[in-house]
């Protein structure tokens, strides 16, 4: 898992990704929720692959913020 971040950077890497923004609030209960691609690992950490952004964006409803 080359491109593991930890989940609190997530709501940086899809604004800076260009999409719409989230709070880590939402993000955590996506991931908790199974509703995002997320991995708890054994220190009870939550990351996410950066690899997933596009996934994510679109399972959180979050549009490309340069789209209009």
């Amino acid at each position: 898992m080359e491109n593991s971040r930890s989940l609190v950077e997530l709501p940086r890497a899809l604004s800076e990704a260009g999409y719409e923004s989230a709070t880590y609030r939402q993000l955590y209960t996506a991931a908790v929720d199974g509703v995002i691609p997320a991995r708890q690992g054994k220190n009870k950490r939550w990351t996410f692959e950066v690899a997933d952004l596009p996934v994510i964006a679109e399972a959180m409803n979050l549009c490309d913020a340069h789209a209009a």
